[in-house]
């Protein structure tokens, strides 16, 4: 009995293990993209096992708990897990694991989500103003999108699609990519307020509608700035313009610039301009450190451009010196009073010659009258007493006479009278019996005091006695100098 009942329990027992069956391969159903925060459902199927296999899900070698729901069909067992579509789980992997406890380790399986998503709002550079056919780049950026959106640019204008002018590009940058797109075109003036536009199609999160960002745009012509005036001279203490004119564009800002060194014309009292709305800058008060190389720059307001002028040169006149002005004016003052001098003195002497030679025609005058009658007195004498003083052996001593004779070669004449001068000549006291002088004229002076014989007088300029060629009557009567030495004549 014991013997059979051993014999039953073996039987069970190999028919027992002759019955378990390893778990089959687990399997995952997916959809192949998941949108951003969709639910999402994983399916992880067993097929067969004895006993019947565990089903399980892991994420990040974790195990996962919730959202896990199980059933069976037949001998195939099915774990579903549900959970949100989060960029967290974007290309991650998720692992469902079977056993039953027949093999030593449990059979897995991995798949990884792809969570669908759409782009940030594309976002449009490049430079809102330009010159005619100058050339912008313009650049969209469409970021973090999954997965890549589409992009394309218009003139929205004329909706008109850029085709050779326009090339993008696309990132994956770690989970997401970001498209690139970039625009080369040089607008002309007719251009002038069209609108660029940039689009992003990203069909599996937007569907047909794009994404959009649009840029106006302005061509307008350059700046042109000019110095009217290049070179200035002011006087110090002066006021001068340096002339700058903006003859083409807008300007944003106007800049003045002295030896390389920007203005601060705000700082000095003394400027004046030298802003968009009077490009022009005032100096006031000139000063001699105002002098030097000035430049007008003007910024443009499209091109954003720096223009400038030609150099402006200052030279800053000095004005001179008080003390040079007043030695200046004094010496002008001195040669004025010098020539008007010089003037006074010229007409007193030609005054005084004038007066001079009057005095001599008038006494010349006088002087020939005199002669004139002496000479028909002699005339009239010399007749009637032309041998009267040879009669005498000498002088009689009762007559006040002295005869005075020239020299015998005076053509015989033997004039009566001559003139002796008062400072040389004096009459010896001894022989002056004969002989007498003018009354109230006891000195014989030159030119005015005469020695009468007879009643006439002798000129004193016609007959002048020298000591070399005067010869007296008989008698020896001396005239000597005045300084002493005696001069005798004889006949």
């Amino acid at each position: 009995m014991e013997y059979l009942c051993l014999l039953v329990i073996i039987y069970m027992v190999l028919m027992l293990a002759s019955s378990q069956i390893p778990p089959g391969p687990p399997v995952i159903a997916r959809p192949q993209f998941q949108v951003l925060n969709s639910q999402i459902t994983l399916t992880c199927t067993s097929a067969r096992g004895n006993p019947t296999p565990t089903v399980k899900w892991f994420f990040d070698r974790t195990e996962i708990t919730t959202g896990i729901s199980t059933t069976t069909a037949g001998t195939a067992v099915t774990a579903s897990l549900t959970f949100t579509a989060t960029k967290n789980y974007h290309l991650e992997v998720l692992e469902c694991q079977v056993e039953n406890g027949v093999l030593q380790n449990p059979l897995s399986t991995t798949k990884y989500i792809e969570v669908q998503f759409s782009p940030e709002s594309p976002t449009l550079t490049g430079p809102p103003t330009l010159t005619p056919g100058q050339q912008g780049i313009w650049t969209c950026i469409s970021a973090n999108g999954y997965p890549a959106g589409v992009m394309t640019m218009k003139n929205q204008n004329n909706n008109t699609q850029f085709t050779t002018e326009f090339t993008s590009s696309s990132v994956l940058d770690q989970k997401s990519f970001d498209v690139t797109g970039t625009l080369t075109w040089s607008p002309v003036i007719v251009n002038n307020g069209d609108t660029i536009c940039c689009d992003v199609t990203h069909t599996t999160t937007l569907g047909s509608t794009p994404q959009t960002v649009c840029r106006q745009i302005t061509v307008a012509q350059p700046i042109l700035i000019n110095a009217p005036v290049t070179q200035y001279s002011p006087n110090i203490q002066s006021s001068v313009t340096l002339q700058c004119d903006v003859t083409q564009g807008t300007a944003s800002q106007i800049i003045w610039i002295k030896e390389n060194f920007q203005l601060n014309t705000t700082s000095n009292s003394r400027f004046s301009g030298g802003t968009v709305v009077n490009e022009s800058l005032t100096l006031a008060n000139v000063q001699q450190s105002d002098g030097g190389n000035y430049v007008c720059r003007g910024i443009d307001a499209v091109t954003g451009n720096i223009v400038n002028t030609n150099t402006i040169s200052v030279n800053v006149i000095p004005v001179a010196d008080e003390d040079e002005d007043n030695i200046i004016i004094y010496v002008v003052i001195g040669i004025l009073a010098v020539l008007v001098l010089s003037v006074l003195l010229v007409v007193m002497i030609r005054y005084r010659r004038g007066r001079e030679k009057k005095k001599d025609n008038t006494k010349s005058k006088h002087v020939s009258k005199q002669t004139d009658m002496s000479n028909r007195q002699d005339n009239a004498d010399y007749s009637t007493h032309r041998d009267r003083d040879r009669d005498y052996e000498g002088l009689d001593s009762n007559r006040r006479e002295m005869h005075i004779y020239n020299t015998p070669q005076d053509h015989l004449e033997y004039s009566h009278y001559s003139t002796i001068p008062a400072n040389h000549v004096f009459v010896d006291p001894n022989h002056t019996e004969n002989t007498y002088l003018e009354p109230n004229h006891s000195n014989l002076k030159e030119d005015h005091t005469y020695l009468k014989i007879d009643n006439t007088y002798i000129e004193p300029v016609n007959s002048i006695l020298t000591p070399d060629d005067a010869y007296l009557e008989p008698g020896q009567i001396n005239i000597e100098p005045i300084n002493g030495t005696s001069m005798t004549s004889s006949t």
